[in-house]
């Protein structure tokens, strides 16, 4: 089955609406421009509307889980409290590369590195503004001699909630690569993400297995850190979006977009656009191609029972 061009549609919704030509002659654009500038919203709720329902689209996530200083006797997950007047030595290491931490409201932070005996900043971390939630601090560093000592120190004012501290002896590419030090690897969902399906992990070469230890929120997937492999995370996502920015004189590239729909959905999008962009001229038109577009909607293929009528057992069993 071919894929349908948004030129396809266009053509299609007009024909249906019998605004596509006149006794065999083409329409000009510009006789159907109001028609044309409703339609590409008309699309994206379709094609939303069905990824949400009958038409899902399935996507796959890889998240290969195999930390660096993984051992239990590193966990700093104990949330703690920094005392004002009081400075609290929370990670030393010779020669360390890289940090992370979590703290909370009007933090003050120093990581130092020790030179010919005396203390030395190489980073200084304070809040523009009070924070009420942990929020993760990490970054690189580069001391100035590999056998030099570097440590995190908490000072400040105010007392203020910290855990998940530590030093590494190692780089990453970025500050933002630096690996986290939670309990709970957490990690920003993607973002075509629309709704979880399931999470399988690979613990060794053959063997695929269901996964259970994980939340999804919705911003967030977090996992047990200590479950090593590589977690394989269904989920189905949002379409891709039609983009025009002249409905009346799209160009050849714009008339070129695919619609983002698996190809049995792909077939009953134009009946969905026009009864759209027909509720305002002709209400049964409208109620019409909604109808039939709602009842074909529920019969595709693959449909998971998440949309339609679902028979409910009784509490008898029968």
């Amino acid at each position: 089955m071919l894929p349908i061009l948004y030129s396809d549609l266009v053509r299609i919704v007009l024909q249906e609406i019998d605004e596509y030509s006149r006794k065999g002659t083409t329409t000009t654009p510009l006789k159907t421009v109001d028609y044309r500038l409703k339609i590409p919203g008309a699309v994206n709720a379709t094609l939303m509307d069905l990824a949400a329902t009958t038409g899902k689209l399935p996507a796959e996530w890889s998240i290969v889980n195999y930390p660096v200083y993984n051992e239990s006797s590193r966990d700093t997950s104990s949330i703690k409290n920094h005392i004002p007047g009081t400075d609290d030595t929370i990670a030393t290491l010779t020669g360390a590369l890289s940090y992370f931490l979590e703290v909370t409201d009007s933090y003050d932070v120093y990581v130092e590195e020790q030179i010919a005996g005396v203390w030395t900043t190489l980073v200084h971390l304070t809040p523009a503004t009070a924070v009420t939630t942990f929020t993760e601090l990490k970054g690189l560093l580069t001391p100035s001699a590999t056998t030099n000592s570097v440590r995190i120190r908490l000072t400040g004012n105010y007392p203020y909630r910290y855990c998940n501290h530590i030093l590494y002896p190692y780089a990453w590419p970025t500050a933002d690569d630096v690996q986290q030090n939670r309990a709970w690897f957490e990690y920003t969902l993607p973002t075509d993400w629309l709704k979880f399906n399931n999470a399988m992990i690979r613990k060794d070469t053959r063997q695929w297995v269901a996964f259970a230890e994980y939340k999804v929120t919705p911003t967030l997937f977090a996992f047990n850190r200590y479950c090593v492999g590589e977690i394989l995370v269904n989920y189905y996502r949002k379409p891709t979006t039609i983009v025009v920015a002249n409905a009346s004189t799209p160009t050849a590239a714009e008339l070129a977009q695919v619609l983002d729909a698996n190809p049995d959905a792909a077939q009953i999008v134009p009946l969905g656009v026009v009864g759209m962009i027909m509720a305002g001229d002709d209400a049964n038109a409208s109620s019409y191609a909604m109808n039939l577009y709602e009842a074909r909607k529920y019969t595709l293929p693959g449909n998971d029972g998440t949309y339609g009528y679902t028979a409910v057992p009784s509490v008898n069993g029968w």
